[in-house]
């Protein structure tokens, strides 16, 4: 009687192998697209504050900018170090309607304490 050779591994540890092979094809799949979720997350958390803010409206922005922009104080009091035009682009006015509204006012001389008119 011919005796054939035994499998080289018993049948159960040959199972686990094949079941391990397959967890691992999986993984090398949906690690990648883990990963960019995870960034995709954080980018929209980073750019806006929230997952709700990808997908906000822009009307809504604009809106808001607008009203922001119609806030503008009456006069500014100047401070050591401004100068005009940041002072015209933190108030959202122009520097010609700021020299407009202030004829005697040097731009290139600036003094602390002076007192700035930004809109009528």
């Amino acid at each position: 009687m011919l005796r054939t050779a035994p499998p080289p591994f018993p049948r159960p540890i040959l199972l686990t192998l094949m079941r391990t092979r397959r967890r691992s094809i999986t993984a090398r799949i949906l690690a990648p697209l883990a990963l960019i979720a995870a960034g995709f997350a954080v980018w929209a958390v980073v750019q806006g504050g929230g997952l709700d803010s990808v997908t906000k409206d822009s009307t809504t922005t604009t809106a808001t900018t607008k009203a922001k922009a119609k806030k503008v104080k009456a006069k500014y009091t100047v401070r050591s170090g401004d100068v005009l035009g940041a002072i015209a682009v933190k108030y959202g006015v122009s520097i010609e309607r700021i020299r407009e509204l202030n004829p005697d006012l040097d731009p290139n001389a600036l003094r602390a304490g002076e007192v700035i008119r930004l809109r009528r």
